[in-house]
Parts: C-alpha cells; structure tokens; sequence
C-alpha cells in the first residue's frame, strides 16, 4: 500500500502536483490518501482528500476523484471520469471515457458503464449492472441487480434518461417525454425532413426504448398499447 504522506516525501513535487518516479506522469492528491498494490495512474489524475483505491485500480488520463471516494478491487476508469465526493464503487467495476458520478453515487460489484454516461447525486446500482453508452441517470435513482440500459445506434442515436419524476427519451437531438413521443413523433421527424427515415426505423426505435425504460421504472404506466 502507497500513501499520500509517503508520495508527498518521496515524489518530486511542483505546485501541489507529484511526479510518479518510475512512469514521469502527475498526479494531485489531499491529504489521507491510500492506493492500493498494483495500482495503474494516468497522468493529470486528481485525487481529492481521504480516497481509497483499492488493488489493482486502473485510473486513465484526467481522472478527478472527490473527497471520501473509495474505489474496491480491480476497477478500471477510462479517459476525463469525474467522480463526486463520496462516491463508492465496488469490486470489478468498470467505467468508460467521459463518465461522470454525482456525489454520494453507489454501484455494486460487476458494473459495466459505457462512455459519456452521467449519473446524477444520490444513483444507487446493485450488482450486475450494465449502462450503455450516452445512457443518462437523475439524482436519487435506484436499478437492482441485473438491470441492463443501453443506447441504440442507427442513422441518430437513441438513448434514455430516467429520472425519479418521468423518463425522457432521446433520438438524435430531441429529448422528450414519452407521451410527447407518442403523440408527436411525426411531425417531430417532419421539423428534421426525416419523414421516411422515422417511418422505417425511427418508430421501432421508439418502441424499443419505451419498452427497455418500462423494466426500469414504475412511473411510466402502460396506456400507448
């Protein structure tokens, strides 16, 4: 195990940054800071005040870590992850580029999060987890066990964002809640001249994201069958 006091005695300091002896890369970190054996940094990564990082943790280039985080065993971060104060990830978690945890985040062993995800304060995942990319969680949302939310890609990307109030989907540059889906998609596809398009695909797409955001919330009730 490594600590912020021996790093701050033994590395080559400049302007609160630390350079890594054997891999010349920089790293910034508080106070009470423990990494574990086999640890892998990038460079610019930031690690705030009483983290913990666990064995065999894997941080890519500008990471930012909060305050209180604590990383378990065998987590890999990507590229530009943010994580807020107290965040807790468990064993064998997995986050892509671009990720980004409000504070007081939860996840569970084995969660898979694809890039450009963001998940708002207060997200709670249990184990299993896996979010695709571009998928979007609001402040206090809960999945269980198992749950899997994707991003589907065709001609524009479709994704969905869940929220504790309702569940907003997303294809190509318009967001909007279901029911407004529902009732206005076509002349939506016609703002964009992409008639044929949302006849052909854009439909089966909508389908399909309201079918895979029912799995996960109780809020949106059935009556568009």
């Amino acid at each position: 195990m490594l600590t912020s006091e021996q790093i701050k005695e033994s590395w080559e300091g400049r302007n609160g940054w630390y350079q890594n002896p054997s891999t010349r890369l920089w790293l910034s970190l508080g106070d009470d800071v423990s990494l574990g054996n086999y640890v892998g940094l990038g460079n610019d990564v930031r690690l705030g005040n009483y983290v913990r990082l666990g064995n065999g943790v894997r941080l890519g280039n500008y990471v930012s870590l909060g305050n209180d985080v604590r990383l378990g065993n065998y987590v890999g971060l990507g590229n530009s992850v943010s994580l807020g104060d107290g965040v807790r990830l468990g064993n064998y978690v997995s986050l892509g580029n671009d990720v980004s945890l409000g504070n007081g985040v939860r996840l569970g062993n084995y969660v898979s999060l694809g890039n450009d995800v963001r998940l708002g304060n207060d997200v709670r995942l249990g184990n299993d987890v896996s979010l695709g990319n571009g998928v979007s969680l609001g402040n206090d949302v809960s999945l269980g066990d198992g749950a899997n939310v994707i991003s589907v890609g065709a001609r524009f990307i479709g994704s969905f964002t869940i929220t504790k109030e309702n569940v907003l989907i997303r294809i190509g540059c318009e967001t909007h809640p279901v029911d407004q889906w529902v009732a206005h998609g076509d002349p939506l596809a016609k703002r964009h001249n992409e008639s044929q398009w949302w006849e052909e695909t854009g439909k089966s797409m909508l389908t399909f994201l309201i079918s895979e955001a029912k799995l996960y919330t109780k809020k949106y009730i059935e009556t568009h069958q």
